[in-house]
């Protein structure tokens, strides 16, 4: 038997494995050894020999691939793109892709690609309705959480009242409140004509709109409804229908509203009283005064009209001490004046009567431009159509006016007019008639107040002070009714 051949040793060559995906992917477990020995002496990965293989160089062909093994996974792509974003931010084997695939506008591109697919458009737009419609809830929600329209009884001042304005008021919630701006405009005009600039009654709407909201969420936002409320008091609506408006929540109720409004006067009385104290002017005159708010006036029933009187104190800072406090040298002085008489003090002269027939003309020029309506919009305001300003007052200077409380007492009288002024000095205002003495006090008032005041200085002319004699009272026409 022939002696056996000498056994030649096997030249292995590197391998050219190719894998239809990265290997790495898969456990270690199941990889050839061999494999895993071959690729650690080239010193390669997987990932780099997959990569150098010619049937993965297309993007087909990496997909085909990447979709084959995760079937063998037995999970799909939409799966995976789950796992990934679901994944723990660290610690987890998936983790470096999530960072990648949240950091990547991926989502953004699987999501508008969803949207335009016929099938998945409509669950898209419904998913995204329900999103919204609670994302917008949220947003209006913390927007009316704004201390904006904050303010109760006890807030209420008339320096607010005074210096209320609606216009303001919109412009605030625009800026503090856009998405519920937005979503009230949008229900109450027309898309079609939302590109457009909204209208004045489109802004007072949703103003009210969103007051009133407000409002209804809680009782301390009140910050429209009081003005609105004070306003339907003053218009003389009765009070069941003032309570259905506070139903709503457009107003306070009404005894709420009648104890703001007393505040207020008794505000209002204070500072007229500071003033009072010091040195300052006054006017009354006659009000006519409902007691209904029904127009019919039965014949055998009580009068529906009460006539009053209505008084206003005007603060004078500027006047010197020396002469506020100059009533003896004045009535020594007036009492040794002639009377004055109407030819030489009364009538107009020549050039007052061309001005009054201008201003005449004037006021004929305004109603024919009012009664034509746009017509003679092209003149403008020239100066030839405006009034003449004889007393100007400086620059910048406003008389501040304190009003006084409204009384029956009949000012068309002579007792009235002496009656007036005590009831309000020494009631109303509680000051004592002996703090007057020395005083001058200028009073504006028409013609025939004027007249008849000066008769009740002569019924008083014998009484106990300056005051009750009326004398403290210094005559001077008005230029205007109160």
């Amino acid at each position: 038997m022939a002696a056996a051949e000498e056994q030649l040793p096997v030249f292995y060559p590197p391998p050219q494995v190719y894998w239809p995906c990265p290997p790495e992917v898969y456990p270690q477990n199941t990889l050839d050894s061999f494999l895993l020995y071959a690729l650690s002496v080239s010193g390669t990965t997987a990932l780099e020999l997959a990569r150098r293989d010619p049937a993965l160089q297309s993007k087909q062909a990496k997909v085909e691939a990447a979709i084959k093994l995760l079937a063998d996974a037995r999970t799909s792509p939409a799966e995976l793109l789950a796992d990934i974003a679901l994944a723990a931010p660290s610690g987890h084997y998936l983790s470096d892709y999530r960072a990648g695939l949240l950091n990547s506008r991926g989502l953004d591109y699987l999501w508008n690609s969803l949207s335009v697919l016929p099938g998945w458009k409509r669950k898209v737009l419904a998913i995204l309705q329900v999103q919204a419609v609670g994302y917008v809830i949220d947003m209006v929600d913390r927007e009316m959480q704004t201390a904006l329209f904050r303010m109760s009884s006890l807030t209420v001042t008339t320096q607010f009242l005074q210096e209320f304005d609606l216009g303001n008021i919109t412009q605030s919630i625009k800026s503090s409140l856009p998405v519920a701006w937005d979503l009230v405009t949008s229900i109450i005009q027309r898309r079609r004509v939302r590109t457009e600039d909204l209208t004045p009654r489109t802004e007072v709407v949703a103003t009210a709109l969103i007051s009133q909201v407000s409002h209804l969420r809680s009782q301390n936002n009140m910050v429209f409804q009081y003005p609105f409320g004070l306003m339907l008091l003053g218009l003389g609506l009765p009070p069941r229908a003032i309570n259905i408006f506070s139903t709503v929540g457009l107003c306070p109720a009404y005894t709420t509203i009648r104890k703001t409004f007393q505040a207020l006067s008794d505000e209002r009385v204070a500072l007229a009283r500071q003033v009072a104290l010091g040195f300052h002017g006054i006017q009354w005159d006659n009000v006519h005064i409902s007691m209904s708010e029904h127009p019919t006036q039965r014949d055998m029933a009580r009068g529906k009209v009460t006539t009053g009187t209505q008084g206003t104190l005007c603060r004078l800072p500027d006047v010197p001490h020396s002469v506020a406090y100059s009533l003896h040298e004045h009535l020594v002085r007036r009492a040794s004046l002639d009377l004055i008489t109407y030819k030489n003090d009364v009538r107009t002269t020549l050039a007052q009567g061309v001005d009054i027939s201008y201003h005449l003309v004037i006021d004929v020029v305004k109603i024919l431009r009012n009664s034509a309506g746009n017509a003679f919009d092209y003149l403008g305001n020239p100066d030839e159509l405006c009034h003449r300003s004889y007393l100007p007052l400086p620059a910048g200077q406003k008389a501040d006016q304190y009003p006084l409380p409204t009384t029956t007492i009949d000012e068309s009288t002579t007792i009235g007019n002496i009656e007036f002024p005590h009831t309000t000095y020494t009631v109303t205002l509680k000051i004592t008639p002996s703090h007057f003495e020395g005083l001058n006090i200028p009073l504006n008032a028409d013609q025939s107040t004027l007249a008849r005041v000066r008769s009740a200085m002569e019924l008083r002319a014998g009484d106990e002070n300056a005051f009750h004699r009326l004398e403290v009272f210094q005559l001077s026409p008005g230029p205007f009714h109160i």
